[in-house]
Parts: C-alpha cells; structure tokens; sequence
C-alpha cells in the first residue's frame, strides 16, 4: 500500500512531480535456482567449474507509473546481483515478466607444497547474463535492467597468498562490446611496504551524465617499527583531471 503526499519526487516513468495518491499493489512471482560445483584435483592444480541458472516468473505491475522512485535510484544489476530474483532493490521498481539468469563460474587453485596450508595462488573468474521475456521502461541504462538482454556481468580474482591480489567487476555493452563499467582494485605487500591501488571508471553512455566518472585511488603504508608507520595517498578524477585529495 502507498500513500503519497504531494512533493518534488518524480515518478519511475512520468518526469514530472506527482501529485498526492494513495492506491495498493500486489506482486508475485516463483523462482527457481540450480547450479552445480565441478571440481578435478589435481597433484599440482584444483580445477573448478561451477554453470548457474536462475528462472524466475513475475507478474506485471500496471501501478508503476505511479509509484515514486527511491530504493532503487542507484541500483545496478552486476555479477554481485545477477541471480536475484527482484531484479532491483526495495519494491518501488518491478521488473516484470519471466527471466533467465545465466553465468559460470571457473576458477584454478595451486596446490600447495608439503608443510604449507595456505592456498599459495588461486585465480577465479565469472561471466554471466540476464534474459527477460518482457520490456520494463522504469527501468534507467544505468540498472542494466532497462533492456530484455541486459549487458555480460563479470568478476575476477587473482591471489597469491598474503603477498597480494587483483580483484574486480566489470560490465560489457551486449550491443556493442563497449566496457562501460569496470572497477578493479589491487595489493602488493613486500617487505616493510603495502601498497593499495583502487581504479573505477563508469562510462557515460550507460551511466548518464550524473553518475558517470573515471577516478584513481591509491595508498602506500610503510611500517618503520611497531610503533611508527608513514603513509601516504590520492585520489585522482581523471574527469576533470584534478587531485580530490593528497596525502
């Protein structure tokens, strides 16, 4: 049940302010969700392999017009949120209509040597897609649930012990191939020094105007003794090409 005072917020398809409305809405939807882990050991390497499907039957929504946008403003469906069955937060957007979410996952483990515990390098990878059998205009570029095939989702990770990693998520244009989201973060840790370096870039042509951006942050700690370390970061926009913050 919604009941609205008359305000500024816009709805999730009309641009213009709405006016007082109350009204109920009722939703449904069956979902169902496999996926089956194979894995090969080996002397030397661990193979996995993991295919995922996620089939999910929803009901239309005729009220979404009239409903005003605010959980799912800043929502984006990627490899984190691929098989939720609601395709966006909160309830102020539905996705309709049946969908199919497909992806797998492959990843390989080094087997460590006699006396150790620790995995000394693993490497994971994910792909996957979402298919809708119905068009949802509520829905912004941003979401990637705007279209009935939505944009290839993916995540990585490569790690080597406590020495240092590479992790990240990225989205790719299923029209044109274009990388439109990428997010990648990494850590080297040698000797006495740690060093973190984040990089984001969401591109203009899925994220809109206000949401887009392309920025750098970094950060390095070096440990003098147990009491005293220096440190040292940025924060670079490579939008406007300025320094937000040193030190």
């Amino acid at each position: 049940y919604f009941d609205y005072s008359e305000g500024s917020n816009t709805g999730a398809v009309s641009t213009m302010p709405l006016k007082a409305d109350s009204f109920g809405r009722g939703l449904g939807l069956a979902s169902v969700d496999v996926r089956w882990p194979l894995i090969r050991p080996g002397n030397r390497f661990n193979l996995t392999l993991e295919p995922r499907m996620s089939l999910t039957v929803a009901s239309k929504d005729d009220q979404q017009s009239r409903i005003r946008v605010e959980d799912g403003l800043g929502f984006e469906m990627d490899a984190t949120s691929l098989f939720r069955t609601v395709g966006a937060a909160g309830m102020d957007l539905w996705e309709p209509g049946s969908h199919i979410s497909l992806g797998m996952r492959a990843g390989v483990d080094v087997v460590p040597t006699s006396g150790s515990t620790t995995m000394p390098l693993r490497a994971t990878a994910f792909l996957g897609q979402r298919i809708r059998t119905d068009d949802a205009g509520a829905f912004s570029r941003a979401s990637n649930l705007d279209r009935k095939q939505s944009d290839w989702v993916g995540d990585f990770e490569l790690r080597h012990g406590d020495y240092g990693s590479l992790t990240g998520r990225f989205r790719v244009d299923a029209e044109t191939g274009k990388l439109v989201h990428t997010e990648a973060l990494a850590r080297l840790k040698l000797w006495r020094t740690e060093t973190r370096l984040r990089y984001h870039e969401f591109d203009s042509s899925a994220a809109g105007p206000s949401r887009a951006n392309k920025e750098l942050q970094g950060s390095v700690i070096l440990t003098l003794n147990k009491n005293f370390k220096l440190f040292g970061a940025l924060y670079r926009d490579f939008n406007t090409d300025t320094n937000l913050s040193a030190s």
